[in-house]
């Protein structure tokens, strides 16, 4: 076993020991069932439970696996432990001339990130700002040195234009809530959520393609496995329609893939915070 093999084992097996004292500690174990009762009522509390517990192992292996980012990306073994089972072809169709990626908090994406870096794309990636100054400079270092360029949220649109018109690469992570004013109500596992319409709106302004991806852990190969596809719109729709379908669009994608692989998403977040005002708090 290579020697990135060993320290992602090691690193995915920290995660199981971490997550399994934080389910076990009660840490935000009401949010996750609240959401698991929302995107699988028909699931028992069994399952729900399990599923809680390997979320939580997913999150921490994650986090883990983004300290050795670094040294994964500098050291040029990223293929050692990830695998482009699809869609990297596009990457390579749209170098030139960039694109828009969404994805989702599941499987690691960190890791997707660094990988697409790897191959020459220049990405830029959406961020939050950290409160911790300490922790926000610390995680802006690992992606900057994996060559990822990060946008922080509150920031003005001009360097998402100015990315985009130099034909680089910007990914978001579409599934978080926000306010009323930055998205578009759309159903998420049969509920009303506020999704994010800036990649729509980009894509449509700036006549980018849309990307969409997942990367997820398989326990049997000890690898992770990532897809691409790339997200079509129609066209002869107005702005604001083609904004709304695309919108729709990846949320749909994100759902589904989120139900083929729920115990690596992040369930503590929440999700269903903000609702139309016709519709009663969730939290």
């Amino acid at each position: 076993m290579s020697k990135i093999r060993k320290t992602s084992a090691k690193a995915i097996r920290k995660g199981k020991i971490l997550g399994s004292v934080l389910w076990h500690a009660h840490f935000r174990r009401k949010i996750i069932l609240k959401n698991l009762n929302i995107a699988f009522p028909d699931k028992d509390l069994h399952w729900k439970k399990s599923i809680g517990k390997r979320c939580f192992q997913s999150i921490a292996s994650v986090l883990f696996e983004f300290l050795k980012l670094s040294s994964y990306f500098c050291d040029n073994k990223l293929d050692s432990i990830l695998v482009i089972d699809k869609g990297r072809e596009l990457l390579e169709q749209h170098r030139d001339t960039g694109a828009i990626i969404v994805s989702c908090h599941l499987g690691n994406w960190e890791l997707a990130g660094a990988m697409i870096s790897s191959m020459g794309i220049k990405l830029s990636v959406l961020a939050y700002r950290q409160k911790n100054d300490w922790v926000h400079n610390f995680m802006h270092k690992i992606r900057t040195t994996c060559k990822m360029a990060p946008i922080y949220h509150r920031d003005s649109m001009r360097p998402l234009i100015s990315t985009l018109k130099q034909n680089k690469f910007i990914a978001f992570l579409a599934d978080q809530n926000t306010t009323a004013k930055k998205g578009i109500f759309v159903n998420f596992f049969s509920k009303p959520a506020i999704a994010v319409d800036l990649p729509a709106k980009l894509a449509v302004k700036m006549k980018k393609p849309l990307l969409f991806f997942c990367n997820i852990y398989n326990e049997k190969d000890h690898m992770y496995h990532m897809e691409l596809e790339e997200l079509k719109s129609d066209q002869e729709l107005n702005e604001k329609g083609d904004v709304e379908k695309i919108v729709r669009m990846y949320t749909d994608r994100i759902e589904e893939a989120i139900r083929q692989h729920p115990e690596q998403y992040l369930w503590f977040h929440k999700r269903w915070k903000t609702q139309p005002e016709s519709e009663p708090g969730v939290y």
